[in-house]
């Protein structure tokens, strides 16, 4: 059996050294990656103005933080629920259909969004939505892997995420700037409305990724007869998969625990004003994309599972760190690190996975790591939420961390036997 920890070196890790552009090039990516490139930036986006900003309208609307709680957990369970469905809906119908029904879909049940606002409506509207856009992860984990080569796989799941983390800031400078903006000029006066027209002009956004994925080219996956078989054929449980899609679920738990407090962490231990918030979000997005792009080298440097072990480590290192400091400026510069760290793993993870399945089974593979991932995660933020809130942060930190330690150190040992192949 070929060691799968191992990897011979690559030119690419020293184009990395003479510029982007070198680099770019050194990774060969085919004309249909750039393509859904495309389609990936318009969606993202469309979608990351509208998610930043449609919780604001609701409270423009005078809706209630109890509906708005209720409307959220809708598009949640809608989300969690579609997820296998669509894995299966995605190996019989193909991807680009897939990736056509979602852009289509999430775009339409978007602009219904902010016409009907009706409690009720929203709720249904709400689980819809949440089901439409569970469709995109399982539609872009297989699209990506096929069109691209496990050489240069890592590369392009990273620029991938990477995007998202532009379109993110884009969507945050919008959602603070483009009111103000509209307001100061006099162009609309009320919020309400200006809101609206921003959100409907974000789902044209997002809907404009139809254009590019029309044009996009996906050769059909092979399928054996017994894979035509029964819907349920690709959902079995290969020995790696066995031991990947636990381990996944647990370090996404694990981790997603923590981020969505990492603000009030911050706020509550008195290390950031409130109104500087904003500070420490925007340079850890940078940070994100500077060493996002990084993550092909780091996997090159010490091969696919040793870079993930590293990562992982480093984001529970930061962990630690948090549960232990009592310093303004150190706070910072650990949750900037465990931030960057956390999000290099992901495309890695996301890597690993795709290469390690075959083409048939790439998107029920992918429904079922997002299913896991959102059932798992949804638990633990529930728990963490509970331990926060009466043991402080220290105790809840330091408990993550070790749980995060374990799972990575399980992953590795558990995963590598059953890798099929190198990565150079």
């Amino acid at each position: 059996m070929p060691n799968a920890l191992s990897q011979p070196a690559d030119t690419s890790t020293s184009a990395h050294l003479r510029g982007p552009l070198a680099w770019l090039r050194s990774q060969a990516l085919a004309k249909e990656y750039w393509i859904f490139f495309c389609v990936a930036l318009f969606f993202d986006a469309g979608f990351a103005i509208y998610f930043f900003l449609f919780n604001l309208f609701l409270l423009d609307a005078h809706t209630t933080e109890r509906a708005i709680g209720l409307i959220n957990g809708a598009f949640t369970l809608g989300s969690t629920l579609a997820t296998l469905p669509a894995g299966a809906l995605g190996r019989r119908i193909g991807v680009k259909p897939l990736l056509l029904v979602c852009i289509l879909t999430a775009s339409l049940l978007g602009a219904a969004r902010i016409v009907f606002l009706g409690t009720t409506p929203q709720i249904v509207l709400g689980f819809l939505a949440g089901a439409s856009m569970s469709l995109w992860g399982i539609a872009y984990l297989p699209a990506v892997a096929r069109l691209t080569n496990d050489q240069n796989r890592a590369s392009a799941y990273s620029l991938i995420f990477c995007a998202s983390i532009v379109t993110s800031a884009i969507g945050g400078a919008v959602t603070g700037y483009l009111p103000r903006w509209l307001t100061h000029f006099a162009i609309l006066r009320s919020e309400l409305v200006m809101h609206r027209w921003i959100l409907l002009a974000s789902c044209l956004i997002g809907v404009l990724a139809i254009i590019p994925a029309a044009r996009l080219r996906l050769q059909p996956g092979k399928t054996t007869d017994e894979e035509q078989a029964g819907i349920l054929t690709g959902f079995r449980l290969t020995p790696f998969l066995l031991r990947f899609l636990p381990c996944m679920a647990l370090w996404t738990a694990c981790m997603g625990a923590f981020l969505p407090f990492a603000n009030i962490y911050l706020v509550r231990q008195n290390f950031v004003p409130m109104q500087k918030i904003g500070l420490v979000f925007s340079p850890g997005q940078c940070l994100q994309l500077f060493l996002g792009l990084m993550t092909p080298a780091v996997i090159r440097a010490l091969g696919l599972l040793r870079g993930i072990l590293a990562m992982q480590l480093v984001a529970v290192s930061c962990l630690c760190g948090l549960a232990l400091s009592h310093s303004g400026p150190v706070a910072i510069l650990l949750y900037l690190l465990f931030s960057t760290a956390h999000w290099m793993c992901s495309p890695a993870l996301y890597n690993l996975l795709m290469s390690e399945v075959n083409d048939a089974q790439r998107s029920h593979a992918a429904a079922m790591v997002m299913f896991l991932n959102a059932l798992l995660s949804s638990l633990t933020v529930t728990l963490a939420g509970a331990s926060f809130s009466r043991f402080g942060y220290a105790i809840p930190l330091g408990v993550i961390a070790c749980a995060g330690v374990i799972v990575a150190v399980s992953l590795f040992r558990l995963v590598s036997p059953y890798m099929r192949q190198e990565y150079p």
